[in-house]
């Protein structure tokens, strides 16, 4: 195996979740002694710098958002690129990890290793006092790895102290069958955003944080374009929840601890 020196984490998120589990990957990839550095997918990286890649996601209807499919899709033939894909979920993460190594090897990379975490649930549609709590007690049972951890371990298998892991196996599940509604013409018609212009303070947030760059400032108020990921970072975010959609109105908002 040739000598591993620099290792590059791509990351979506829409409110930071996945950003920071990222970093903290980067610290375990540091503390094992290797170069790690650290870039948003938005910012299309150019991965020919890195002698292996760890992919962070978070999971949207089961599988990674359309952003990250999307820069997969378009990367050059990788040639067995070794790459590692790392997963942020609340509910139930179903065939997402085998989702995304496929996604990879589609484009040649060879992938060795695998991990996930919990995470709050963000998406504002679902964020019902009720269903948090359910969805707390729920997360005390599901697999999640330290993100630190996973970093070291990641060298490890670089380096050939640990074997490459397998893949999980593909299992029949109920919502495969949503999947293909989660779409980005779906998300442009049903998860539009709307501006309440009593509210909005033109503070320019929600088109710094939008993860596709789709919010432009159309003084006074920001304007929405498509495509969007479906994230609701910009609903989750606006200090003065002056963002809304049909389907988050009355729902409670999530904010970054």
């Amino acid at each position: 195996m040739n000598e591993i020196k620099v290792i590059g984490i791509i990351y979506f998120s829409g409110t930071g979740n996945t950003k920071r589990i990222a970093e903290q990957i980067a610290i375990g990839v540091k503390d094992a002694g290797l170069t790690v550095a650290v870039y948003n997918v938005k910012d299309n990286p150019n991965i020919d710098q890195f002698d292996s890649v760890i992919i962070c996601s978070p999971v949207y209807a089961w599988r990674a958002p359309w952003p990250v499919r999307k820069w997969i899709k378009g990367l050059a033939k990788q040639n067995g690129k070794k790459v590692f894909v790392f997963i942020t979920y609340a509910g139930d993460d179903s065939n997402s990890i085998l989702r995304l190594a496929r996604n990879c090897q589609d484009v040649g990379f060879e992938v060795i290793g695998w991990g996930r975490t919990v995470q709050p649930e963000t998406w504002t549609v679902v964020r019902t006092e009720k269903i948090l709590r359910q969805m707390e007690e729920h997360a005390k049972d599901k697999p999640s790895d330290n993100p630190i951890d996973f970093g070291k371990t990641a060298v490890d298998i670089l380096k050939g102290d640990k074997p490459p892991m397998k893949l999980p196996r593909f299992k029949t599940s109920a919502y495969d069958l949503v999947i293909p509604f989660y779409s980005k013409p779906a998300l442009s018609m049903w998860f539009r955003i709307h501006v309440n212009r009593n509210r909005c303070t033109q503070c320019g947030l929600c088109a710094e944080m939008c993860p596709t760059g789709s919010i432009k400032l159309n003084p006074p108020y920001p304007r929405f374009t498509a495509p969007c990921a479906g994230c609701y970072g910009c609903v989750n975010l606006c200090p003065e929840e002056a963002l809304e959609s049909w389907f988050t109105r009355g729902k409670l908002r999530y904010k970054l601890k």
